[in-house]
């Protein structure tokens, strides 16, 4: 369930049953392929039109190449079926696909990809499709001190009646971690946010500091 506190965020609350299912083959050493298939209801609270049940039906291979360099590929067909007539039934391709590198002791790169359907929670949209990627960069320096920098682009195309948006999204962090002990820990980092869009309403520049403190028994 997801709920709102900000009262002009209300129309956006629902609720999500979601279920699936994978049957996995290894047919070498390293390799294996998968099928998967995940059922997933919205219920929304006001949005009824919104109402439906999203069917994805994927096929997938995970791999190792070397003991340093992994991956992941799925990719299929997701359908959603609304519970009224108001909104036409909608199927799209959806990919999602990931790798890892090791570039040494201490140094690791991460890539990720997907296109996928997304709630809009926006009144007149029945979803968006999303294609995006991003890369992290993770350097563990010393025993107690390690840093993270990343960095993503997507586009974002809403679609419904009368829906022309279309935006653009990049963003970029740096984060940095100590341990001063193994039960406490810190961090602090910077990030840096850009949307572009059609509309010039929903664009928007975003520049953050943060420091955290964690703590473990």
């Amino acid at each position: 369930m997801i709920d709102y506190d900000k009262d002009e965020l209300k129309y956006k609350e629902h609720e999500d049953l979601s279920y699936s299912g994978y049957v996995y083959f290894k047919f070498m050493p390293k390799t294996s392929a998968f099928i998967e298939y995940t059922s997933t209801s919205l219920d929304y609270d006001d949005l009824y039109d919104l109402d439906s049940t999203e069917s994805d039906y994927m096929l997938g291979v995970q791999w190792e190449l070397t003991e340093k360099t992994t991956g992941s590929l799925k990719a299929g067909y997701s359908i959603r079926e609304f519970d009224t007539g108001v909104r036409e039934d909608e199927s799209s391709v959806k990919l999602v696909g990931d790798m890892t590198f090791e570039l040494g002791e201490k140094t690791t790169l991460g890539v990720e990809m997907s296109r996928r359907r997304k709630e809009a929670g926006t009144p007149g949209s029945d979803f968006v499709l999303n294609q995006g990627a991003s890369a992290w960069l993770n350097n563990k320096a010393t025993s107690k001190f390690s840093w993270t920098i990343s960095a993503s682009m997507s586009q974002s195309k809403y679609v419904g009646s009368n829906q022309d948006r279309r935006d653009d999204d990049m963003s970029g962090g740096l984060k940095l971690n100590y341990q001063f002990r193994k039960w406490l820990g810190a961090s602090m980092g910077v990030r840096h946010d850009l949307r572009a869009s059609n509309e010039a309403d929903d664009e928007y520049t975003t520049n953050t500091i943060f420091i955290g403190l964690s703590a473990s028994m």
